[in-house]
């Protein structure tokens, strides 16, 4: 789903996705063929059976959910085709389980596979039947194991947890457990695998991280005085915060260039804010850490300069109102502006859009979003949407307000909570609802009236700036 919506977004560019499940291969070719994205392509293959030579020169290549996986020669597959197949300055990002957090987790991926080993069935028969016992183990207050490693117990528990809400949480601890190539990694190993490629470490994707300031309370952050080099920085922070995932991203030689990626965010990035600043208090959930505030004329200024239109930094660093602020404050404070998630990074400027009414038609012109809309009523699920604004992996609609959404420019505003609510009452779907799962046919008239609410005061208006729907 992610690449058909970036391909969605961007068709500009050429996408390749690679996986050896056949159905997963299937289920993204069918969507993209289907909603007429025509520069993306799928190849159901193994890493192993990759040859550079069959592809042209990639700019970005990701991998997520497998890396931790890969056995040693499947790893060695994936480092040679990267060396070959990246272009000079071209990123890489991966996510992979972390060491030391990790550690107690190892035993219980053993113990599934053991479990389920002589099992009859396929994998989930396997893992449920695991699963069953695991449960028991872990509600028995007098297993030690779990008593002296919280992450392994927590690791089960959210599995016994998300399995009763997410019918597809078997196959995923399936994936995950039953090969026997598990193994979470120290960030120092990784790199150092990936240096084979060419590829050198350039920061994170959960982006407070990349900030020692925010990422770290004062007394640890002094510990790192005297420490030049970047990757054990890395490693100790990996130590203080007890994180099980990273998502970083390594830069082929020659490597990360600071002045060429400031230069970009200064004149390319439009920062296009979600919420009218009047309404905004920042705040950045640094993992690890916790809730950390900003706060500030700094701050405020900004905010208030990317409502409306958005703005680019390269605009305001020759503003008067900025003059008396230096420039790499500026540039630090809109990265953690980013970092709260209260303003979005787009490619492009946003559509201009004027005060949307509530009886306003809608329409969803994109064929790709038109098609996930579409679909909706039999996945009952959240979807990402593709924006030509953002450029990004796709805007996250929640379940209930992509319903509305849909009805809304299916047949128009009226009565659409109606509607809304007779398809629910038929569905056996779990909805994300007030921090919590509800069963679809629980969701009640005034949860839908809620939702339209935030639609019709906020939310279509953002996706209209995004490119995402068309009104009147």
């Amino acid at each position: 789903m992610t690449l058909n919506t970036l391909a969605a977004a961007n068709p500009q560019a050429s996408f390749v996705g690679i996986d050896f499940n056949a159905d997963s291969i299937a289920k993204a070719r069918a969507t993209a063929d289907q909603s007429g994205l025509k520069n993306v392509v799928y190849y159901e293959k193994s890493f192993s059976d990759l040859d550079p030579e069959d592809f042209a020169k990639f700019s970005f290549i990701s991998m997520q959910g497998a890396y931790s996986w890969l056995s040693e020669e499947a790893i060695a597959s994936v480092i040679r085709f990267l060396n070959a197949a990246l272009v000079p300055g071209g990123m890489f990002y991966v996510e992979f389980l972390l060491l030391p957090a990790m550690a107690s987790a190892e035993p219980v991926a053993r113990l599934v596979r053991e479990l389920s080993a002589n099992v009859e069935g396929g994998s989930l028969a396997r893992v449920e039947y695991a699963l069953d016992k695991l449960k028991i183990l872990e509600k028995d207050g007098d297993v030690h194991f779990f008593k002296h490693h919280p992450i392994a117990r927590k690791v089960v528990t959210n599995w016994q947890k998300d399995r009763k809400i997410n019918s597809t949480m078997t196959a995923i601890v399936a994936h995950a457990n039953l090969s026997g190539s598990w193994a979470p990694k120290y960030v120092t190993g990784v790199a150092e695998e990936l240096s084979a490629a060419g590829l050198k470490r350039a920061g994170s994707t959960m982006l407070p991280l990349n900030d020692l300031e925010l990422s770290l309370m004062p007394d640890h952050l002094a510990l790192l005085t005297g420490i030049d080099d970047p990757l054990l920085v890395e490693l100790l922070l990996d130590y203080i915060q007890h994180r099980t995932t990273r998502m970083d991203v390594f830069v082929k030689a020659p490597g990360p260039e600071p002045a060429a990626a400031r230069k970009f965010l200064v004149e390319k990035i439009h920062f296009v804010s979600r919420h009218p600043a009047a309404e905004v208090h920042l705040v950045v959930d640094v993992p690890g850490r916790g809730k950390v505030s900003l706060d500030g004329p700094v701050y405020h200024a900004l905010l208030q300069a990317f409502e409306g239109s958005g703005a680019r930094l390269c605009d305001l660093l020759g503003d008067g109102e900025f003059l008396q602020i230096p420039d790499d404050v500026v540039i630090q404070a809109a990265a953690r502006i980013v970092a709260s998630d209260t303003v979005l990074p787009c490619l492009r400027a946003p559509v201009q859009v004027e005060k949307i009414n509530d009886n306003e038609l809608l329409s969803v012109n994109n064929p790709y979003n038109r098609l996930l809309l579409e679909r909706l009523t039999d996945d009952m699920c959240p979807v990402a949407l593709a924006s030509p604004v953002t450029g990004g992996g796709g805007i996250t609609l929640p379940l209930l307000d992509a319903l509305l959404l849909k009805l809304w420019a299916d047949e128009g505003s009226g009565e659409v909570v109606s509607r809304a609510y007779k398809i629910l009452q038929t569905s056996s779907a779990s909805v994300w609802v007030d921090k919590q799962y509800i069963l679809a046919s629980k969701v009640t008239w005034g949860m839908l009236c809620s939702t339209l609410l935030g639609l019709q005061r906020r939310r279509v208006h953002n996706l209209a700036r995004l490119g995402i729907v068309d009104v009147g």
